[in-house]
């Protein structure tokens, strides 16, 4: 039975994703695959195939990938990525849900500029302003296409906006967590009023006029400035969080390990490598795709996220976006 998952990414007229239930095995399609040398195992049974039988085999760090689909022979795969492991040789395929969250779960409200000297959002390439002797600011940085990058850091008091968490700076800018954009990533957990130390990144990029947008975010929460971490998130179009980090937070390593394999439509059709993560503790612990998970560290315990896929294949959009992965994480410390 496939497991039902969520790709999360790009919006864009040319970036369109089709939900696919493909079954392996039987007399449609046969995947086999063995992994040796610490790699991974990528291998992909298309629909409607015949009893052609297609095998993946690894010798490296790397993986090989190969694909059966209608009846015509596969293609072998990319070599992968050092340090990730297979889960028992083939990977099952598995149900896809598309939901795709173009926009970060957060926004930053921008005061009017004149009131009180309050920071302002910039004009077509310039900066916000910030209000005189603030101690803490969100900036803005318009681009002649009308992105942005906005950056936001320092002390900041917990309020709420809609119905939901928001940090308000010392400049008046407001960042707001917005659920309906949050595809799943449980939200800071504060009580209002409360004082702490954020550091925020956005981005919002226009492809062109009639291509779409993509959005990327980071987002740190301390107590104070140099204490130790209470929230840690990132999502969108951003690099994905690195084992340093990682190891930083939790006082443990991590690795991820191939779940499944899914097809998804991205321009053009090709395959797609989804994640479960691992952190190694004794016994290690296990974060399923996309699922909320409780985890015991040696830096205490934490509710954590991870929705890591890899999308497989070579093919660029029309806009000469290439294909891209989800990268989406969230970590909460737990009482």
């Amino acid at each position: 039975m496939g497991r039902m998952l969520s790709l999360r990414g790009v919006t864009s007229c040319c970036l369109l994703i089709a939900a696919c239930g493909v079954s392996h095995g039987g007399d449609d399609a046969g995947v086999t695959g063995a992994a040796g040398g610490g790699g991974r195992v990528v291998a992909v049974a298309g629909a409607g195939g015949s009893s052609s039988g297609m095998t993946a085999e690894q010798s490296g760090a790397g993986d090989a990938s190969s694909t059966a689909g209608r009846g015509e022979a596969g293609v072998a795969g990319e070599a992968g990525v050092a340090g990730e492991r297979g889960i028992g040789g083939a990977a099952p395929m598995c149900d896809v849900t598309p939901i795709w969250y173009p926009s970060a779960p957060f926004a930053v409200a921008h005061p009017d500029a004149s009131a009180g000297g309050a920071a302002g959002q910039a004009g077509a390439g310039g900066e916000a302003g910030t209000a005189a002797g603030a101690t803490s600011a969100c900036t803005v940085v318009t681009k002649l296409d009308s992105s942005t990058a906005t950056t936001c850091s320092g002390n900041a008091r917990v309020v709420e906006v809609d119905g939901s968490i928001a940090f308000e700076f010392d400049d008046g800018n407001v960042l707001s967590w917005l659920p309906e954009h949050a595809g799943g990533i449980p939200a800071p957990t504060f009580s209002r009023g409360t004082r702490l130390w954020l550091d925020y990144a956005g981005s919002h990029t226009i492809l062109c006029s009639v291509c779409g947008t993509y959005d990327g975010w980071k987002l740190s929460i301390r107590e104070a400035q140099t204490s130790e971490i209470l929230w840690l998130g990132r999502g969108g179009r951003v690099d994905e969080i690195t084992a340093a980090e990682l190891l930083e937070l939790f006082g443990v390593a991590e690795h991820r390990e191939l779940a499944c394999r899914t097809q998804t439509q991205k321009c053009d059709v090709f395959g797609a490598d989804v994640f479960d993560h691992v952190l190694e503790t004794d016994p290690p612990q296990r974060a399923s795709y996309a699922s909320r998970t409780q985890v015991t560290t040696p830096n205490g315990a934490f509710q954590v996220f991870f929705a890591s896929y890899e999308v497989t294949g070579t093919p660029a959009c029309s806009d000469e976006t290439p294909p891209d992965g989800g990268r989406d994480f969230a970590a909460s410390r737990l009482p």
